[in-house]
């Protein structure tokens, strides 16, 4: 993200990513330069979408950092504003392949 090298990392359950994540989808640490995602949430498969919106949501959780904008959001807590943005954007991405593409372009 913008130069900085951010692993991914997948996790069977929600259990398995940390107690302060405990029972949550995702993580990014920022610390540590690691989003941590769960496949699994309980007894249940966490779906495509709602692993696809997880990365997303973690992946806006460290551009934020990496853009020094934590301090930004009061008590550092940009939660509700990456809650109402991953969704939107990623509903962006997917109906606008053509826009994109023109993004991505490099010439």
């Amino acid at each position: 993200m913008v130069g900085q090298q951010f692993d991914v990392r997948l996790f069977e359950n929600t259990s398995n990513i940390g107690t302060a994540a405990h029972g949550l989808l995702g993580q990014c640490d920022i610390d540590s330069r690691v989003i941590k995602l769960a496949r699994q949430h309980g007894w249940e498969p966490v779906g495509a979408d709602s692993f696809t919106e997880t990365f997303l949501h973690e992946c806006l959780h460290g551009l934020i950092s990496v853009a020094g904008l934590n301090d930004r959001f009061p008590d550092n807590e940009d939660e509700p504003f990456v809650d109402r943005l991953a969704p939107m954007l990623l509903d962006f991405i997917r109906r606008n392949k053509s826009a994109i593409a023109w993004l991505q372009r490099r010439d």
